[in-house]
């Protein structure tokens, strides 16, 4: 049938079932960006704690090293050796908790759905105006 010939009450029926599949399209949408985000959160969250792990190891070698530095007053052997150990585990959680950050801040969550929400707005609106 021609779109000149259909009743009001077709064109209402058009749009509610246009409208509706729209609806079922943003779901699986969101349903699939969802699954996207929950990876990238899982991946980011996992290397936060390994930085916070990373940092209480750094923390513990710190206190011993002046735990040892203070007994040995500046008799360099044991507390020597610690500090060089601690050192490079600061550094190591500063990276990692760097990285944890920039996969946290990578961009909006969901842009794909938030674009088509914007899309299918214009689109009813459009629609309706007419």
């Amino acid at each position: 049938m021609a779109s000149h010939d259909e009743s009001i009450p077709d064109l209402i029926r058009g749009t509610i079932r246009d409208g509706i599949g729209l609806l079922q399209d943003e779901i699986v949408l969101v349903r699939t960006e969802l699954g996207y985000e929950y990876a990238r959160l899982k991946g980011a969250l996992l290397t936060v704690m390994a930085a916070a792990a990373v940092a209480v190891l750094a923390v513990i070698m710190l206190l011993n090293t002046i735990a040892w530095g203070v007994a040995y007053a500046f008799e360099w052997p044991p507390w020597a050796g610690f500090a060089i150990v601690a050192l490079p585990l600061t550094a190591s959680a500063v990276v990692l908790a760097m990285m944890g950050r920039t996969l946290l801040t990578r961009g909006p969550l969901m842009p794909k759905s938030l674009e088509t929400l914007k899309e299918n707005a214009e689109w009813i609106r459009a629609r309706t105006q007419s």
